[in-house]
């Protein structure tokens, strides 16, 4: 029955106006009806053809081989030709790489698997609740937080590189516990205008002798002016802190901790305000987000600082030492730095890139007693040779940079009369023999020996002073492969690579048949010199590395600005001559 059949009985009011657009409204989501069947429909064609896709998609085969596998391969056949003497251990080395090589691409294929189903998140884990964690900070907030570092300093008396925190005075302590009971009190205290000082402003310690000015403090400057310390000192005044020094050894929400926590959240705020770290070109907008300088608080007070204060009680001096290490770390990395960037732009061979990329290669220094240069300290495992070769770079680095208009910009550094040991004592793994010394090399048992050296590679020339000169050696331009056929014989002789030495088949044979024969009369003897043999083959390298430290705190400040030392400095620090 079509609509014209219902007109009849359609009310006498409703026209034939409403009858069209009835029919209108029923056209209307035809085609709409219509318009969606075609969308999907389109939809299930690309649907089907993204599909066809994904099936036809296929990963090649990695069949690349490492360059350095490579060449380790080429080379061992070179000299297991060259050196009879070490057939045995050159297959027997063979067959490790080639099951080592088996094995990383399984493990590799395995870690590719696991990063695709899982990725590995960037962000560290808390590992402490009054840790704050990178991600938590907002975007522009580096330079507000490096300021409110430096306004804790000031008020800590960490105004010395090597201070570090100490507990409040005892008695203090006592008597702010009996004064104050409740959060209540210490706000009112705070809060009212026309709050009266529980000390006299003269028994202030904090900030006492310091003189108005700009002032550095560590590596941020604060224009101190004099109302900014006389306001410092009349809150510390209303609460009864006489030095400003939190309790490290209590919890970080204890009434005591909340003050110390109050009192440096709040006269920072006054002084930014006022323009005290314009210089450190903070965002104003953060201080008034208050949650966010109270995790910021917490975080380098009772996180960084904490940790700091606990190893030094435990060892005294101890973070001293620690500093001492990492500036020790950091020069040697700017030095690997400065001469591997040089070897590439100059384009070292490879086997010299080899080492000066590696940061245990390179030595380190220290300052020399009323001059301006820099004492070279010696490295027990590294040999002579390797020693001239990186006074070769140093050498040539210096050229360039006074050709390049540069020179006076880098460390001086000399060897002394007598040079003393590097802190440092890890060693360089798998670099060519001669970078090692012979003598250091030689005391070392058979299994040290295999992890420590690359045996049957080498890299210098015999008299490497003649490095990368103007005038190129013809020998350097070789590859490594034939670099180390032409003078491996000739530089190996200081080494004892007897460990390397495997017995011919023919001497197999007969030892073997004459094992066989001395079984039948004294087993027992056998057994207890192959047990003393196995237990002579050691398996594992000594690790005492200056790398060896406490790993870098999330969100830490820069071990420059944190550098720290004996306590003692704090007690008798001199403000007037600040």
């Amino acid at each position: 029955m079509s609509f014209h059949d219902y007109n009849g009985f359609l009310p006498p009011h409703i026209g034939s106006s409403s009858e069209d657009r009835l029919t209108q409204l029923i056209n209307d989501q035809s085609n709409t009806i219509q318009q969606l069947q075609e969308q999907i429909s389109s939809r299930d064609q690309a649907l089907q053809s993204l599909l066809i896709k994904v099936n036809n998609l296929h990963v090649e085969p990695n069949n690349h081989t490492p360059k350095s596998t490579k060449h380790k391969g080429k080379s061992s056949e070179k000299n297991l030709q060259r050196r009879k003497s070490f057939n045995g251990t050159k297959k027997k080395q063979e067959k490790k790489s080639l099951a080592q090589d088996s094995s990383n691409v399984k493990s590799k294929s395995k870690a590719r698997k696991r990063s695709i189903s899982t990725p590995i998140s960037t962000e560290s884990t808390k590992c402490n609740p009054n840790q704050l964690m990178m991600k938590d900070t907002p975007e522009g907030f580096d330079p507000t937080k490096r300021a409110f570092f430096r306004h804790i300093q000031l008020l800590w008396g960490l105004i010395y590189q090597k201070s570090v925190p100490i507990a409040p005075d005892y008695s203090m302590l006592k008597e702010f516990n009996t004064r104050f009971s409740f959060n209540e009190e210490l706000s009112n205290s705070i809060q009212s205008p026309k709050g009266i000082p529980l000390i006299p402003e003269s028994e202030i310690l904090t900030l006492r002798g310091a003189k108005p000015g700009k002032k550095k403090i560590s590596n941020g400057i604060i224009n101190l002016k004099d109302f900014y310390i006389r306001y410092v000192q009349a809150l510390l005044a209303k609460l009864g802190i006489r030095r400003w020094a939190p309790d490290l050894n209590d919890a970080s929400d204890t009434l005591y901790n909340e003050a110390c926590r109050i009192s440096v959240i709040q006269t920072f705020r006054q002084l930014a305000s006022a323009g005290a770290y314009e210089y450190m070109n903070i965002n104003t907008e953060f201080l008034n987000s208050l949650n966010l300088l109270e995790a910021t608080y917490n975080h380098y007070v009772h996180y960084y600082m904490a940790q700091k204060f606990k190893k030094e009680a435990k060892e005294s001096g101890k973070n001293q030492k620690d500093a001492e290490r990492g500036a020790i770390l950091r020069n040697r990395l700017r030095l690997k730095n400065l001469r591997y960037r040089f070897g590439v732009a100059q384009g070292f061979p490879q086997r010299y890139l080899n080492i000066l990329g590696n940061i245990d290669a390179h030595s380190d220094d220290e300052k020399a007693p009323g001059k301006k240069t820099y004492f070279i300290k010696k490295m027990k495992f590294r040999s002579q040779n390797a020693t001239i070769f990186m006074r070769r770079v140093d050498e040539e680095i210096e050229k360039a940079e006074e050709d390049n208009g540069k020179s006076g910009h880098r460390r001086l550094r000399e060897v002394p009369p007598i040079q003393s040991n590097s802190i440092g004592t890890r060693v360089p793994k798998r670099l060519p023999i001669d970078f090692y010394d012979p003598e250091w090399y030689n005391s070392r048992t058979a299994g040290k020996k295999t992890i420590s050296a690359d045996t049957f590679n080498v890299a210098f020339l015999p008299d490497a002073s003649m490095s990368i000169r103007g005038n190129q050696h013809p020998d350097e331009k070789l590859n490594d492969r034939r670099f180390s056929e032409k003078y491996w014989d000739q530089l190996i002789e200081p080494y004892d690579i007897s460990h390397e030495i495997q017995p011919d088949d023919e001497d197999v044979e007969s030892e073997s048949n004459t094992s066989a024969e001395l079984a039948r009369t004294s087993s027992e003897e056998d057994i207890d010199s192959s047990e003393s043999d196995e237990e002579n083959d050691e398996e594992y390298i000594e690790r005492n590395s200056l790398l060896d430290q406490d790993t870098e705190m999330a969100h830490a400040p820069d071990p420059n600005v944190f550098a720290v030392g004996s306590s003692n400095d704090l007690m008798q620090t001199d403000w007037s001559r600040w």
